[in-house]
């Protein structure tokens, strides 16, 4: 009975310590989603709006028009990617160190509950 009782204690404990844990997880995993599409849409939209303006030239001039606008427009992209990946990251440091807690505690509580049976046997 006692034993029981500990490992029903073991458990609540557990699941407060699990959801304390994924607090902001949700979070992190939008932005691994989101952060690179919103850079690559940005992107696209200014150089969509650099090649929608009339230009006109020779080549050597185009390209002189054209090649810093263009370079410019990817910084967001760049930005966005190098969010997500950094979010990624994060989120995969805090998933891996949910599931070893997880772990010990699944570990704890089997000692724990071997423990309290033992000392209740005597």
């Amino acid at each position: 009975m006692t034993a029981t009782l500990v490992e029903q204690a073991c458990h609540r404990a557990a699941a407060l310590v699990r959801q304390d844990c994924q607090r902001g997880q949700a979070i992190l995993a939008t932005i691994t989603a989101t952060a690179p599409l919103l850079g690559f849409l940005l992107a696209s939209r200014q150089i969509a709006a650099i090649f929608s303006r009339g230009v006109s030239g020779d080549k050597a001039s185009l390209l002189f028009y054209l090649a810093a606008p263009v370079a410019e427009a990817w910084i967001p992209a760049a930005f966005g990617l190098a969010l997500g990946i950094a979010a990624h990251a994060q989120y995969r440091a805090r998933q891996t160190r949910l599931e070893a807690t997880e772990i010990e505690m699944r570990a704890a509580t089997q000692i724990l509950v071997a423990w309290t049976a033992h000392d209740a046997r005597r």
